[in-house]
């Protein structure tokens, strides 16, 4: 096994262990548990009403984990000056970070698939007696492309956040920087829909906040488009031409990132 294979066996192994992996998986419990409780409150649609609870608590989950997971095994090998013994060794620093990123990547994926059964007893279980209830569209395929959805909002934050953990000098501030970026890959772009297409949206508004949002909108993602639940929810399916310009400009936005990581990161100054 090279190099990179053992960081990613490391990561993978230290991050099932960790503290914070265990604290955000408590979270996560008591979301799916607030997402069953939620679909009480529909006599209709519970399982739906539990399902889109579910799936919005599923992506906080795991954005937590990316966050964490990056100041977990980069952010902390430099504060505790763990880097200096690993770039003593005939390693590179692509290696060391390539291992990370690819160990954090699968350790996402693993932790996806079991929040994926999860949502899948939430669509199923949680009608609370309501047999006749509207039932979502728990496909294989709706599933998977919901899910591959979230794993690639997920990434896109946390390279955002590597790339920022590999010029940090301050700790937590790559994950502060990554809910920020999460937030407003989520919220701009509805924004700035609002303001340019909406008769309501105030003059004074648009005056002061449209052109900075328009020039901020080429920097960020727009997140909200990788949200596919309508498909298990509704039935409702994007375009195949929309999806794949989607996740043709997530692939484009994710090499950028973990380009700028690795050459920032390469002709960092370690003291």
């Amino acid at each position: 096994m090279g190099d990179m294979g053992n960081f990613v066996r490391w990561t993978c192994l230290v991050g099932m262990r960790s503290r914070m992996t265990w604290l955000v998986s408590i979270l996560t419990i008591c979301m799916l548990l607030g997402a069953w409780l939620a679909a009480a409150f529909s006599a209709r649609q519970p399982l739906v009403v539990a399902l889109d609870v579910g799936i919005s608590g599923v992506r906080l989950s795991l954005l937590f984990l990316g966050l964490a997971w990056v100041n977990e095994f980069i952010g902390r090998d430099i504060e505790r000056k763990n880097l200096f013994w690993v770039l003593g060794l005939p390693i590179s620093r692509a290696s060391y970070l390539g291992g990370r990123v690819a160990g954090i990547l699968a350790l996402l994926a693993i932790s996806s698939v079991v929040l994926c059964g999860a949502l899948v007893l939430l669509g199923t279980f949680a009608s609370w007696g309501y047999g006749h209830s509207s039932r979502p569209y728990l496909s294989v395929s709706g599933l998977g492309l919901v899910m591959a959805g979230i794993w690639l909002e997920i990434l896109l934050v946390t390279f955002f956040a590597l790339c920022i953990q590999a010029v940090s000098r301050t700790p937590f501030l790559p994950m502060v920087l990554g809910l920020a970026f999460a937030i407003a890959g989520r919220g701009m772009h509805g924004a700035l829909n609002f303001l340019l297409y909406d008769e309501d949206a105030p003059a004074s508004v648009k005056a002061g906040v449209l052109p900075l949002l328009q020039w901020i909108q080429w920097l960020i993602p727009d997140l909200s488009r990788l949200d596919f639940r309508p498909v298990v929810l509704y039935d409702l399916w994007p375009e195949p031409e929309m999806l794949i310009h989607v996740l043709m400009a997530s692939g484009f936005y994710l090499a950028g990132l973990y380009v700028l990581a690795i050459l920032i990161f390469s002709h960092r100054q370690m003291d």
